[in-house]
């Protein structure tokens, strides 16, 4: 089983056996298609204005979507319950689209090979960043912006993570999962000369995880050498 499969039947707390009779009880014969879809997703953020800690949040969400088509007809249904009994009453709810009575048997599915390319290298560890420590982060941008440019009067900061984890079971016979670890770090510098006021923005988004933090000094020098062109025009 690849690592990703692993991860997330881990995750969403279900064994093959489970999601095969699943996969059974929503294909029937006259189902000409089924699948099982899975996410658990985990984002907080933290913003920062005028030294300020102006914004905390932190949501976390979890279901299963089964999906049924016979024909052009597609039955949906869903649980945000990820154990054995609410799989198969959301399986159950998307084969009545079938109307069929007929006995249901588990569908067995093979694992999918790891891609060649990991495009996520980043662990959960990565994007579990400790409020204080977000914090800390955006208190250093607000003075590093200052320092580089002593006519920056305002920094708004901002540093959001989400952890995404998704599985895909369908009647084919395949299973396949997926993480997906994001990192936004956004910075917006204000400036005043001669009473007018300028502002720019730099932002960086990928799968750094807290390496992010990496790029702090250039994620601050940014607006403000924006900031240096547009008061040179």
């Amino acid at each position: 089983m690849g690592q990703e499969n692993a991860v997330a039947l881990g995750r969403f707390g279900m064994t093959d056996r489970e999601v095969e009779q699943a996969l059974g009880r929503v294909k029937v014969s006259s189902v000409d298609y089924a699948d099982l879809y899975f996410e658990y997703c985990q984002s907080e953020s933290v913003s920062m204005e005028e030294g300020i800690v102006k914004r905390a949040a932190k949501s976390i969400g979890q279901g299963v979507g089964v999906r049924a088509t016979v024909g052009e007809k597609t039955g949906f249904a869903y649980s945000d319950e990820l154990t054995p009994k609410d799989l198969n009453i959301a399986a159950d709810t998307a084969r009545y689209i079938a109307d069929s009575g007929q006995l249901s048997a588990p569908i067995p599915v093979t694992q999918q090979p790891a891609p060649a390319r990991n495009l996520y290298p980043h662990d959960r560890a990565d994007v579990e960043v400790a409020t204080r420590d977000r914090v800390a982060l955006l208190n250093a941008i607000d003075a590093e912006a200052r320092r580089y440019d002593p006519r920056i009067k305002n920094v708004l900061a901002s540093y959001n993570t989400e952890y995404k984890v998704m599985l895909v079971a369908t009647s084919d016979g395949v299973m396949v999962g997926d993480i997906q670890p994001l990192s936004r770090l956004q910075v917006t510098c204000i400036a005043e000369e001669g009473g007018i006021d300028r502002s720019a923005r730099s932002a960086v988004a990928d799968g750094l995880g807290w390496n992010i933090f990496r790029l702090t000094n250039g994620i601050c020098s940014s607006p403000g050498r924006r900031l240096e062109r547009r008061s040179s025009t």
